[in-house]
């Protein structure tokens, strides 16, 4: 008997884009789902047309709510949720016909409790292409299996697709009462997904990209004030600290590094205001004594820079 997959579905305003997903999800070729879409809040079509959607398949249910953000609407799906698996698919991305029957024989053949699909990042320009691909036949995707170790270290080290809620799949039974930070509106699901993995999970991973996200002007991580930047950096010190509490400085160190790349992507963006500037560096300053100790010479040497004279750093380092 086939395990039932929950596959989850946050959405706010998403009225261009959401019946594309929708149908991605309907068409894949494992059928075992219950699908829970959550339309928080939205003030365009999109519930109108998620009822249309839903009106042709009953596998669908829909949670309507008031506006509470992304986190919010996935904790309310969790709670909803009974399926043997849950995956996560955001509403302006498309999954391959055959990424969920290929996750499924990936948990089935091994203890995995976390999986993933590759992810393509795809712009609104170019999106033909990914209709093209969804309309080809294909056998379901060999995947990579990761011990508990290794997909820790891929975790930290960027080489899978663990960083974004979408496409990843867990055993309902690993997640528990785990359940998404609503306080972080960028980064939340790699919080969630971290908090997951050191349960001490198993992972396996699709080898071809199978996930579409789609890149357009209204993706919420474009945002580079000071809020932006801070629930950037604030995701990596819950991280960190939970990392020096296992006793793994490798991990928390990357993640201090992290932070302060985060810092600069911020800081150098030209939507960023002087006072969101300012407030930035100022968050520099009260952490230099936790980050500061990660880095070699010449970062920390920047670091200082920005945290003190940020007007000089900036023209130096942005000269090079």
């Amino acid at each position: 008997m086939q395990g039932v997959v929950s596959v989850i579905i946050p959405v706010y305003n998403r009225e261009n884009y959401i019946e594309e997903c929708l149908l991605s999800v309907i068409n894949q070729t494992y059928k075992a789902l219950e699908i829970i879409v959550v339309d928080d809040g939205s003030t365009d079509r999109t519930f109108e047309l998620c009822k249309s959607v839903r009106s042709g398949d009953g596998r669908i249910t829909l949670i309507k709510g008031d506006h509470g953000g992304v986190s919010a609407a996935r904790n309310k799906a969790l709670d909803a949720a009974t399926g043997e698996y849950v995956i996560f698919v955001d509403s302006d991305d498309v999954i391959y016909p055959t990424a969920i029957e290929s996750l499924v024989k990936g948990f089935e053949e091994t203890d995995a409790l976390i999986g993933g699909i590759g992810i393509a990042n795809i712009s609104e320009k170019n999106w033909q292409r990914v209709k093209e691909r969804l309309a080809e036949a294909s056998q379901p995707t060999e995947y990579t299996y990761r011990s508990h170790d290794d997909t820790l270290k891929a975790l930290f080290q960027g080489e899978i697709t663990l960083g974004l809620a979408g496409g990843n799949m867990l055993r309902r039974d690993l997640i528990g009462d785990t359940r998404f930070k609503t306080d972080l509106f960028i980064g939340e699901d790699y919080y969630f997904i971290y908090e997951n993995v050191i349960k001490g999970a198993t992972s396996v991973f699709l080898n071809k990209k199978r996930y579409y996200c789609r890149f357009h002007s209204g993706n919420s991580s474009d945002q580079f004030d000071f809020n932006g930047f801070w629930t950037r950096f604030h995701r990596r010190e819950l991280v960190w600290k939970s990392e020096e509490a296992f006793g793994r400085k490798e991990y928390a160190n990357i993640q201090k590094q992290d932070a302060f790349g985060c810092f600069l992507r911020c800081f150098n963006n030209r939507s960023a205001t002087a006072q969101d500037r300012a407030e930035m560096c100022k968050v520099l300053r009260q952490y230099k004594k936790e980050i500061l100790p990660a880095f070699g010479l010449k970062s920390k040497i920047k670091y200082l820079m920005y945290a003190y004279i940020p007007s000089v750093a900036r023209a130096l380092f942005k000269r090079k």
